[in-house]
């Protein structure tokens, strides 16, 4: 199984379009923590792997689920599902199903809980369990669940049943962004977070990493979400994961840089859909 190009998978999931939560693990402790992020690591590494690094990757994810770190399960439910065969097999798909169960129990993967019950090749096909699943990750800020809800609720969906009202009002969940945050103009987002991504720049130049890292997470908290569109491959949100992980373990600077990176990534996208100058008037 490959799965170095798995990456290009993961931003289509709940546990990348979400606020990112404090990576931890529920048993095991600091140690198992600090196993799972080395894990998560040498998934995200820039070259292939080799047959050995993954092996050491799925024995990572599948002891991270059994010490309930939190993403785990999503992140080897998309490495399971990259392998499926057409039509997938009975046991295969029990996997799968038992990943979303971990991933569930955390309040995880419910976008994934909703694909794997709209399935109709497998047993496991049930359109109002997926719907109630959706709606999960959508209330949790999916952007991804929030459209599919439109989908299933316009008709484009084959599972869905239509529901004009339905489909506005998860349009309009859509349009105001993930958490009900209010839409704001282009070119203030643009002008305030490119601000703060040039300060915190700035900081990283002159080694006040801790006075970097604030305003980069200032940077990041005022883009939120608006970057995000359809066509986007994003997988910044492990990125942010890990640099909390750096911060637990005292190395900030490594931190900071991690930060400066996916907010750059994240503006870059922005831009692709609005109009934004790399030097933005303050407004």
């Amino acid at each position: 199984m490959k799965i170095a190009a798995l990456a290009l998978m993961l931003p289509l999931t709940a546990a990348f379009a979400t606020p990112d939560p404090v990576l931890a693990c529920g048993l095991g402790g600091e140690a198992e923590r600090i196993a799972y992020v080395d894990t998560l690591k040498l998934y995200q590494k820039a070259s292939p792997l080799t047959d050995d690094e993954e092996t050491a990757v799925l024995r990572g994810l599948q002891r991270a689920v059994q010490h309930r770190c939190s993403r785990a399960a999503t992140v080897l439910f998309f490495i399971k599902l990259s392998a499926l065969s057409d039509p997938p097999g009975d046991a295969a798909v029990e996997e799968l199903h038992g990943l979303i169960q971990e991933a569930n129990a955390l309040d995880e993967g419910w976008l994934e809980a909703g694909n794997l019950y709209l399935l109709k090749s497998t047993r496991y096909y049930a359109p109002d369990t997926a719907l109630a699943a959706l709606k999960r990750a959508a209330d949790k800020g999916d952007l991804n669940a929030m459209e599919l809800l439109i989908q299933w609720y316009d008709g484009t969906l084959a599972s869905g049943k239509p529901d004009p009202e339905q489909a506005e009002f998860w349009r309009s969940a859509a349009r105001k962004g993930l958490r009900g945050v209010d839409v704001r103009s282009a070119g203030q987002i643009c002008a305030e977070a490119w601000a703060a991504y040039r300060n915190g720049l700035a900081a990283l130049d002159r080694k006040d990493v801790q006075a970097a890292s604030r305003i980069l997470d200032r940077g990041l908290e005022i883009l939120g979400d608006a970057y995000f569109h359809d066509d986007l491959i994003d997988d910044t949100g492990m990125s942010l994961v890990l640099a909390q992980s750096e911060e637990k373990r005292g190395r900030l600077d490594v931190a900071a840089n991690i930060k400066s990176r996916v907010l750059g990534s994240r503006l870059a996208a922005f831009r692709e859909k609005n109009e934004c100058s790399d030097k933005p008037k303050a407004q």
